[in-house]
């Protein structure tokens, strides 16, 4: 058998028995250094050296060589001085602990001021000569210790168990470190314990409990600690009025109240809490001390309210207690992945609405994990890649958003819900892109930064850099690509001395491209291909010392560009101030062509001839009449420009005119004719539509998931996908509580393609809509019960009762679905067919962001279908006769405000009217004179099923078969309102129309300010400004109030003693000879101190009552 080693060294044994050493017959070794066996110290001694290993016979480096006997090295430190029951180490130069201590030791004095060890029985680091920490049990085995000394170290925190094992401890003295906290276990097991000394450390408070353990405490020392009096410490001053163990003087830091106050002679009653102050320092027993309320904010219990403040960023000291944080109605721009948010560990309620969010940061939203409800609504979010986080929080915690929030840019995805969006539309197009936060310590991709410059030159960038810290002083973007500079970017950066934009290629600088910079002495523009500088270009650039811009395709210097450019003038002044270097040459006029414009004779600068157009274009692209078929051309910033075409035109320059060819009807680049078609199909292409191509779908590539079917469609393929997932490749599985309805914070709770909403709060009904009703134990005695009014809120009149409907719905008793929201791409809704036959209209408003979607569709062989293509009305009318007949509106209607669209069907003539432009007509000429199907259809709005869009797109009826991305309401078929509730089939809708669009857009409030309110009609409500009132504060309120204040009176250089309370009158009393004016006064003496240092006695008139009164009286006031 062979022979066996046991390791058991590096563990914190401190007992051996017989019965545990009953092992192998034949171990050999048994390893048990680096344990806390203090008795095996004495055992060793008996052991004879030959049986002692070799490793164990080192020395530590701490003894001296030439002990002074054998017994001295074994029992004391060589560099300590020790007694029987003694070890004194202090101011010993030393560099670590010694571990070779007596275990008789009774007093140890390691006050030791340039030592640093993490672990006292294990010394790892001793390069900062400071202790830091005590590991748990660090003295365990010095049980005869009566006498600690640990003063004058950086201890910041005390383990548990620091002190586990002193039974005999009598003295210890810990000041002059800085402990922040005593744990409350930590002095447990000290019974012997006479004085405590803990003067001069951090300890702001004291948990209940801490010194229950310390039964023979006669001496306390805490003075000269930053102590928080407050309820959390009553304790405390109970324990010191019966027991009078202080005696250090200690003060209390805080509350205010206390300020400075002895400890040891405060009642107990004086220690209270008031507002958020119980909750600073609960925890103190955990080592963790909250913050107060921020001073920005008011704070209630654990709500802390931030509203209104006008705060640019989130407050960086908000309390860990929080548990509803609201931060509605500020100017913040951005939620940033910052601790201020991750340690609010027990928020429940968060309220971001009503900002300038523009981007949250990834991971910013997980760091919430106890949140409930989230208001992000009314913010400006960039929808791009940055967002993407966000987008995926809101679909799955859809029922803890409050609010839907909406994107504000980019141009196409304006208005559109962020839970919507799939991963494709959420890109970033370039690198510049990719920086999320524009405040605090960023680099741009693709640029070095040092301190306050920023280097970016040589980068190819196309575009101005996002994400340019604000306190950039030197900026350096040359030799790039970049053709235009953002003015909202570049007047960010306030701090900027020097600026280099040279070998780019800028073709213009617009008025006050500058104006924010007013500490820029440097800016070189040279070697770009700058045509143009606006009249205003360098305006507020008061500093600007040198200016370059060498090497351009400039004409013209207008003077005005230079006005303010107070070290640098204009041409005038060039040759007195010698600023221009000598090289440039003048152009225009002919008499000093080629002549240097620093000693060219300035009376030829004059302008008696023509400026040519080529010239005059260079600032002003309209001069050249660019715009085609009579369009208006509008000069926007810099050498940009618009064609307002007529009816009819379309295309950048108004070139191309709307027919029947405006959609491009033909497939693959065919060419398409009026008046039929005739596709001219490029090569492996077949057919009369040039549709024949080979198959996408096949075995070997099947793009679907999860089951889904494939079908081919044209030049791309389609995914029919099994019940429970959705997307274009079946790879979403669907949560049916992204679109819920349920309200008033209700609790979704998804299922089977299916969900049910359960309520709080006493609301009833399906979606929780219906609000508690007054009478809850007789419901039916009240007019106002619970089916009064189905979808709105109920309110008694003395005759009846009156419904006030949700958004969306209509009705006596909100009973009628009028408007419905599609964000998904399958949503529809179903219809009863449609007669047409001979004639049919429909009537109903649309409102969308998107260029393109399903409007209505009726149909089989013959059919009218009408959709968005490119922003504009596209039907396309087939009645049987040979070929289809198109049309396209001259108007486009996606700007996301409400349009009418009204369509007339009169045999085979349809006419197309949008809100006031000119109705628009095509006929289907032919024999067939009626829109009439062969088989019984339902009329679709907003989309199609499957099948049916399947077919229809095969058989060109349609151009896509997206769902319309928007709100449609207000439906009228044959001059009848149709309630959408009764629809044949509802698909994937939302009733009301905020879920898809901003609702406030285009709505004039006036006098207020427009807010999301799904318990309104039209899903927004007008909070007016005091004075006004009406749907749209349009009318303004009769009213006169005494408003008080109390202030200084002031009167020619006198100045009240003290503050005088006073009212003015404010108000408005209609358009009639009236005003709002004092009609009841006193009038009181006041003691005024003057300039001059005299003393004087003046009569105040005091405001008591204000009203409403004839103009003649307040004309005698004022006189």
């Amino acid at each position: 058998m062979e022979e066996t080693v046991w390791d058991l060294s590096e563990n914190f044994l401190t007992v051996l028995t017989d019965d545990q050493l009953q092992g192998p017959v034949n171990m050999r070794n048994l390893q048990l250094d680096k344990n806390l066996l203090t008795w095996l110290v004495s055992w060793e001694r008996l052991i004879e050296p030959r049986k002692v290993m070799e490793r164990a016979m080192k020395c530590s480096g701490i003894e001296k060589r030439a002990a002074s006997s054998c017994r001295d090295a074994a029992v004391c430190p060589s560099v300590c001085s020790c007694t029987e029951t003694t070890v004194d180490c202090r101011d010993r130069g030393l560099t670590h602990i010694p571990t070779n201590l007596p275990s008789s030791v009774l007093e140890l004095y390691v006050a030791i001021p340039d030592i640093r060890c993490q672990f006292m029985f294990n010394l790892k680091d001793l390069s900062k000569n400071s202790i830091v920490e005590i590991a748990p049990r660090a003295f365990d085995g010095l049980r005869s210790l009566n006498s600690l000394v640990l003063y004058g170290n950086s201890l910041t925190d005390l383990p548990s168990e620091a002190f586990q094992g002193l039974f005999n401890l009598q003295l210890l003295l810990m000041n002059a470190n800085k402990l922040q906290c005593l744990r409350k276990e930590t002095f447990k097991n000290l019974t012997n314990l006479n004085l405590l000394s803990l003067y001069d450390n951090n300890i702001k408070s004291i948990a209940n409990g801490t010194f229950d353990g310390l039964t023979n405490l006669m001496t306390l020392h805490l003075a000269r600690n930053p102590i928080i009096c407050d309820c959390n410490l009553e304790w405390l001053a109970i324990l010191l009025s019966h027991r009078a163990v202080e005696t250090s003087g200690a003060r209390c830091e805080s509350p205010k109240r206390l300020a400075r106050r002895r400890l040891a002679t405060l009642h107990h009653s004086k220690f209270r809490c008031k507002g958020t102050e119980n909750f600073v320092t609960a925890r103190a027993d955990e080592c963790i001390l909250d913050y107060g309320c921020p001073v920005e904010c008011s704070c209630r219990g654990s709500v802390i309210d931030c509203s209104k403040r006008g705060l640019m960023e989130i407050p960086p000291n908000i309390p860990m207690f929080t548990t509803e944080l609201n931060l509605s109605h500020n100017k913040l721009s951005s939620i940033r992945n910052s601790a201020s948010l991750r340690r609010l560990v027990n928020l429940k309620k968060l309220h971001l609405n009503n900002n300038s969010i523009r981007c949250v940061a990834e991971g910013a939203m997980l760091q919430l994990p106890n949140i409930q409800s989230i208001a992000l609504g009314n913010n400006q979010f960039i929808c791009n890649c940055h967002i993407a986080d966000l987008a995926a929080f809101v679909r799955v915690n859809a029922s803890r958003v409050l609010d839907s929030p909406i994107c504000h840019e980019p141009e196409h995805l304006r208005g559109r819900p962020i839970a919507t969006l799939t991963k494709n539309e959420l890109s970033c197009k370039s690198p510049s892109e990719k920086v999320c936060s524009e405040n605090g310590r960023y680099c741009p991709i693709g640029c070095s930064c040092h301190d306050t410059v920023v280097r970016c030159s040589n980068r190819a960038l196309k575009e101005f850099p996002s994400g340019i810290p604000l306190e950039t002083t030197e900026l350096f973007l040359d030799s790039n690509e970049i053709t235009s500079v953002p003015l909202h970017h570049l007047n960010k950066l306030y701090q900027l001395a020097k600026l280099d934009l040279s070998h780019n290629r800028l073709t213009v600088i617009e008025n006050e491209a500058f104006a924010n910079l007013t500490k820029l002495s440097t800016l070189i523009l040279s070697y770009n291909k700058l045509q143009c500088l606006e009249a205003t270009a360098f305006a507020s650039l008061n500093g600007l010392r040198i200016l370059s811009l060498h090497g351009n395709d400039l004409s013209v210097l207008p003077e005005t560009a230079f006005a303010n450019l107070t070290n640098i003038t204009h041409i005038k002044w060039i040759k007195a101030r010698f600023v221009e270097a000598g090289i440039a040459r003048c152009e225009l006029p002919l008499s000093v062509r080629n002549q240097l414009l620093l000693t060219a004779n300035e009376r030829h600068f004059k302008c008696n001839e023509n400026i040519p157009r080529s010239i005059l274009s260079k600032c002003d692209p309209c001069i050249e009449n660019p715009c085609k078929n009579k369009a208006k051309c509008r000069k926007l910033s810099g050498r940009s420009f618009v064609c307002e075409c007529p009816v009819g035109y379309h295309g950048s320059l108004c070139e191309d005119q709307i027919d029947a060819c405006y959609g491009h009807p033909c497939l693959n680049n065919a060419t398409c004719k009026v008046n039929g078609y005739d596709c001219k199909c490029p090569h492996l292409y077949v057919g009369k539509y040039c549709e024949e191509k080979l198959e996408y779908c096949s075995k070997k590539l099947n793009p679907c998931q999860n089951g889904g079917k494939c079908t081919p469609t044209g030049d791309h393929y389609t995914c029919k996908c099994l019940p429970g997932f959705s997307g274009s490749n079946c790879s979403i599985n669907i949560d049916d509580c992204v679109n819920n309805l349920c309200k008033n914070n209700a609790i979704c709770v998804d299922g089977i393609q299916s969900y049910t909403c359960e309520c709080v709060d006493g609301y009833t009904g399906k979606f929780c809509e219906l609000a508690p009703i007054s009478n809850d134990l007789y419901p039916n005695i009240s007019p106002c019960h619970a089916h009064s009014c189905e979808h709105g809120a109920c309110k008694q009149t003395e005759t009846d009762i009156q419904c006030s409907c949700f958004e969306g719905y209509t009705g006596q008793r909100c009973d009628r679905l009028r408007a419905v929201a599609f964000a998904e791409r399958g949503a529809y809704v179903a219809l009863e067919p449609w007669n047409t036959s001979p004639t049919g209209n429909l009537s109903l408003t649309i409102r969308t962001t998107s260029s393109t979607g399903i409007i209505a569709y009726y149909g089989d062989d013959s059919h009218i279908s009408i959709e968005l293509y490119d922003g504009r009305v596209k039907i396309a009318f087939y009645v049987g006769n040979y070929p289809t007949s198109h049309m396209y509106s001259y108007v486009t209607v996606h700007d996301g405000l409400p349009h009418h669209l009204k369509i007339f069907i009169d045999g085979k003539t349809v006419i197309m009217k949008i809100d006031s432009a000119q109705p628009q007509k095509v006929v289907n000429s032919g024999p067939r004179d009626s829109l009439e199907l062969k088989t019984k259809t339902n009329f679709y709005l907003g989309g199609l099923p499957p099948k049916i869009a399947a077919k229809a797109l095969d058989a060109f009826h349609v151009k896509n078969v997206n769902s319309f991305q928007g709100c449609l309401s207000d439906v009228f078929v044959n001059g009848e309102a149709i309630d959408l509730s009764k629809a044949e089939k509802l698909e994937s809708v939302q009733s009301g129309c905020s879920h898809t669009v901003d609702v406030c857009g285009g709505v004039n409030c006036n006098r207020g300010a427009c807010e999301l309110n799904s318990s309104m009609p039209l899903g927004y409500e007008c909070h007016c400004e005091p004075g006004y009132s009406g749907i749209h504060c349009e009318k303004r309120e009769v009213f006169c109030t005494k408003e008080k204040f109390r202030r200084i009176h002031e009167e020619d250089g006198c100045r009240s003693v003290e503050p005088i309370k006073n009212a003015r009158c404010r108000g408005w009393c209609g358009e009639e000879r009236e005003c709002c004016t004092v009609v009841k006064g006193k009038r009181r003496r006041v003691k005024m101190h003057c300039k001059n240092g005299s003393a004087s006695v003046r009569i105040v008139h005091i405001v008591r009552k204000c009203e409403c009164a004839a103009q003649k009286i307040c004309s005698k006031q004022r006189q």
